[in-house]
């Protein structure tokens, strides 16, 4: 009796083993469309965004959940050297994240191939493009209980790019069998629900987009289409009930949120490239009169000096210096003066009088007037002056009234 009873319990626990689990919610993670903002800006707090904090919100995510992390690009935001150098720094960061996969862009294709295989080997072979056979990418690939593919709606544009043949992408989504198919989409909203009318598989499809994620995602059917935003300022969370994605959680990526030491120690690695390879060096100038410096032109001006040293434009360069972006030609230009400027800004031991936004910033050249005033004017200016570095994407809560009274003087608006 007694074995008869041991024989069933271990029969029902044999059956238990068999059979399959319950069907438990799957956390998927969508981050993207970084247009080469590798970091937040730090002229105006709070800011958002960058790969550290991005990192450091997955790492959060993942104390409480296993979690898939899916990434759309843009990633480089053009083309060149520095351009190249963040490709590779986001790829090795995608790595370290663990993402299940992330999209080849029209835009980061025009790198070339050589970039292209490099972000392919970084990132550990995550890459995908559904365009290809042969050129490091690979068309599609299985992540938990999705079939991931990577699609752009410029496909003829990365061919080109890398000199390969554009194969199509149904075949990408034909290999995913009966598992439910997530789409990253190099492309705008009406393309992507488009693709999801003509594919049922497609549950995701994650497209590009400027402006912060819709609050509520459009729902297509049992498919979602979803965008993470612009400059890679947000990261959704969403929850798949193994029939389809149930819900949608915007989580900004603000100053609350703590950098993720592993991927700060790769984007260190990514300034210090950019300062080795003397790339601020090389940035164009134009010819121009010749500058004063600050200081010169405090000899005269000498009040409108003292309002100058008692404002956040007087340590415009310091800023920088504790970010370590000092070295960075995407910042340097609105912290010192005549950057783009034959005679302008070159480092702080070969130009100290125009390191930081001096006087010279907005009125201009000023060494020919310093010599002969009457002769040489200075033309009056406004917002526009300010407004070249104050664009909404580095200064978003600027308004000219309010912040000229933090810097007025006697010189003329």
């Amino acid at each position: 009796m007694k074995l008869a009873l041991w024989l069933a319990a271990a029969l029902s626990w044999s059956v238990a083993l068999l059979a399959p689990p319950p069907n438990r919610e799957v956390t998927v993670l969508v981050a993207g469309d970084l247009n080469g903002y590798l970091a937040p800006c730090g002229c105006t707090k709070p800011m958002q965004g960058g790969i550290r904090r991005l990192a450091g919100a997955i790492a959060a995510t993942r104390q409480s959940r296993s979690a898939l992390l899916f990434f759309n690009g843009n990633i480089s935001g053009g083309i060149g050297r520095q351009q190249e150098l963040k490709a590779e720094t986001v790829a090795e960061s995608l790595r370290l994240m663990k993402t299940s996969g992330y999209n080849l862009t029209a835009a980061d294709a025009r790198l070339g191939a050589g970039v292209v295989s490099a972000m392919q080997r970084l990132s550990g072979g995550k890459l995908l493009s559904a365009h290809f056979a042969d050129s490091g990418t690979v068309r599609g690939r299985v992540a938990g209980a999705f079939w991931v593919v990577g699609i752009s709606e410029k496909a003829n544009q990365i061919a080109r790019s890398l000199a390969e043949q554009d194969l199509g992408w149904r075949s990408s989504l034909a290999d995913a069998g009966k598992r439910p198919v997530i789409v990253l989409y190099d492309g705008g909203r009406s393309g992507a629900e488009a693709l999801v009318r003509a594919e049922p598989g497609v549950k995701l499809i994650v497209y590009s987009s400027p402006g912060r994620p819709a609050t509520v995602p459009t729902r297509i059917g049992d498919a979602l289409v979803v965008h993470p935003g612009e400059q890679g300022k947000w990261l959704l969370r969403l929850g798949w009930n193994g029939k389809s994605f149930t819900q949608q959680a915007i989580v900004s990526l603000g100053p609350e949120i703590a950098d993720d030491q592993a991927v700060a120690k790769v984007y260190q690695t990514y300034l210090t490239r950019v300062g080795g390879e003397k790339l601020l060096e090389q940035l164009p100038r134009s010819s121009s009169s010749a500058f004063a410096g600050t200081k010169k032109c405090g000899s005269c001006h000498v009040e409108d000096l003292h309002v100058w040293q008692d404002s956040a434009h007087a340590g415009a360069l310091e800023t920088l210096e504790r970010e370590g972006h000092d070295r960075d030609p995407d910042c340097v230009s609105c912290h010192v003066v005549g950057l783009d400027k034959t005679g302008g800004f070159m480092s702080r031991t070969l130009t100290p009088d125009l390191a930081d936004v001096g006087c010279e910033s907005c009125h201009g050249a000023g060494a020919d007037h310093s010599m002969a005033p009457a002769e040489h004017g200075m033309g009056k200016i406004g917002a526009a002056a300010c407004m070249k570095c104050h664009v909404p994407a580095h200064s978003p809560n600027f308004q000219y009234d309010s912040y000229w009274l933090k810097i007025q003087h006697s010189v003329e608006k």
